[in-house]
């Protein structure tokens, strides 16, 4: 037979201390067995909890109502909606989970006498008198820290049983339906703990193959960067190289007196241009543009280069009027003493027969052909 039929709710545990009333000294520490049942609830800010607890020293009972519920609040802590809330969790309804708020315990303490106790055993020994004196019993609610605060506190009255129904009786005081529904709560805790350990299984499962996946990454990401640096390791070192190895070289140009090497022109008489002696084009080509090209020198007329287009400008027969050096290239003798000696040479060289000409067809000659003329005509 299903226990619920008889006995509907959620049972739960609390640590129980009976006190002596006269000394204030512990006589015994106990468990209270406590029976939720949540009734006629309006809605989620109404309250309807019927609780039973069932003890060696009798049976207690109370219901918390909307009327009642606020008279157990001891601070404010808790608004009315919020500390509504705690005694639903704290008093769980059937297939609820387990009461337990975080920051937030039960305890339970009753009053009695130290001669209705054996000194052996603590066991009761007279139930009729007890009744008498334990006939409150009170629920703390308390917070968890190491010294403990009571946020609310429920008073449980004694309940006679012999007044209540014959049916309602056996309900509430059969052993065996107390043990069938705690039995059925157990079998709902393991079933939800097995379901929460599977769970917990396949996230360890994931969570071990993303961190598989997370440590390969790393490794490959930690092979691309040794991998570039060992490139950039390579080509750095043959920069030096190539560096000190030029460094060498103008430091052995610097000892032999004349810096980094550099071509030397020599005129070639055949072509009437210039070659160079290191074989380089470059160098023979600059050469010969220097060669080719007028050549101005302190006290000497510009000679034109053989090669040279005529100017339409010019007086026929290709000769210009003589004109000062100095006048038409002021910083000619800046460059030919930057030149070198053998360009100097080469320019005289070159300049010789273009000079002679020069003098033939000067302008004194042809003074003195005119001055004869006029004479012979007189």
């Amino acid at each position: 037979m299903d226990p619920e039929q008889h006995l509907k709710g959620y049972v739960s545990t609390i640590p129980l201390t009976i006190e002596d009333k006269e000394t204030g000294d512990i006589i015994k520490r106990s468990t209270l067995f406590v029976l939720s049942k949540h009734t006629n609830a309006v809605d989620d800010n109404s309250i309807s909890i019927k609780l039973t607890t069932i003890i060696e020293e009798g049976t207690y009972c109370k219901e918390i109502n909307d009327e009642n519920y606020l008279e157990s609040r001891r601070r404010g802590t808790y608004d009315n909606e919020s500390w509504c809330r705690v005694l639903k969790y704290m008093f769980p309804d059937v297939g609820q989970l387990p009461a337990s708020k975080a920051g937030l315990t039960l305890s339970a303490r009753l009053p009695s006498l130290s001669q209705y106790y054996s000194r052996v055993d603590k066991r009761l020994l007279d139930l009729e008198d007890i009744t008498s004196v334990s006939d409150i019993l009170t629920i703390y609610v308390n917070t968890s820290d190491r010294i403990p605060i009571t946020e609310g506190v429920l008073e449980i009255p004694y309940v006679d049983l012999n007044t209540e129904s014959e049916d309602a009786a056996n309900a509430e005081l059969n052993l065996f339906h107390w043990m069938g529904l705690l039995s059925k709560q157990n079998e709902a805790l393991l079933s939800e703990l097995s379901k929460r350990q599977q769970e917990s299984r396949a996230l360890r499962e994931e969570a071990n193959a993303y961190k598989s996946q997370l440590d390969l990454s790393l490794q490959r990401h930690q092979d691309i960067v040794n991998d570039i640096q060992s490139k950039m390791y390579l080509v750095l070192n043959a920069k030096k190289a190539r560096i000190n190895e030029l460094e060498d070289m103008i430091a052995h140009g610097s000892k032999s007196g004349f810096g980094v090497p550099q071509s030397r022109r020599v005129p070639d008489n055949s072509q009437g241009t210039e070659k160079s002696d290191s074989g380089d084009p470059r160098s023979a080509t600059a050469s010969s543009s220097a060669v080719g090209s007028p050549v101005a020198s302190p006290g000497k007329p510009i000679v034109s280069s053989p090669n040279r287009q005529p100017d339409p400008s010019e007086p026929e027969g290709g000769i210009r009027p003589q004109l000062g050096t100095k006048r038409m290239y002021p910083d000619a003798a800046k460059i030919d003493s930057e030149d070198s000696p053998n360009d100097t040479d080469i320019s005289e060289s070159s300049a010789g027969p273009a000079n002679e000409e020069d003098n033939t067809n000067s302008p004194a000659s042809d003074s003195t052909f005119i001055e004869e003329s006029s004479h012979s005509e007189s």
